[in-house]
């Protein structure tokens, strides 16, 4: 009887950077379609404006500034925490080491040390060059692949794949990949 041969896992390190964790952040804001919502939010936000048009009174006025700084909030303060947190978690965990098997991924940030075992949960999206570990709830690493070696960038992807199954996926980086105007084309 021979059992199934398990995956060796791979260990390695590499240095942080906050635009791998800009990339991590924004992929998984895709995957939440917080940009989708943010298209409603705003068309709605248009709607309240063009009411207000054209401005007959001081609140009118009021208004129409009160949209516009709302809107600008909406489009800019996501990017704005997103740069934010990256380079927090940048300059907090300069240096990651991580060793991924086909049950956890573990990795050492030079603060703590954690374990994502993927039958707990966690999912894995990659967008851009770089592989976004999101866990619990807010829980986020960015794993650079453009400095791996790529042996390396090789196991740790059929790993993931193996472990996390349909919870690993690759995030589109089109515009009109899919949301409430414009669907993907078969």
């Amino acid at each position: 009887m021979n059992e199934p041969e398990k995956n060796e896992g791979v260990t390695f390190s590499f240095d942080s950077s906050a635009e791998d964790f800009y990339e991590a952040a924004c992929a998984v804001d895709r995957k939440n379609r917080s940009e989708t919502r943010r298209n409603l939010e705003s068309a709605a936000l248009v709607i309240v404006f063009f009411m207000y048009l054209p401005p007959q009174s001081l609140l009118h006025w009021a208004m129409l500034a009160l949209c516009v700084a709302i809107g600008l909030l909406l489009w800019k303060y996501p990017d704005y925490t997103n740069r934010k947190f990256a380079e927090r978690k940048a300059a907090a965990s300069p240096r990651f080491e991580m060793t991924v098997t086909d049950e956890k991924l573990e990795f050492h940030d030079g603060q703590s040390r954690e374990t994502i075992r993927f039958e707990e949960g966690g999912a894995v999206y990659h967008y851009r060059g770089v592989l976004a570990v999101n866990w619990d709830k807010n829980r986020l690493v960015a794993i650079p692949l453009s400095r791996l070696d790529e042996e390396t960038a090789g196991k740790l992807t059929a790993l993931l794949k193996s472990g996390l199954g349909e919870r690993y996926e690759t995030v589109s980086d089109k515009r009109n990949a899919g949301g409430l105007f414009f669907r993907k084309k078969s």
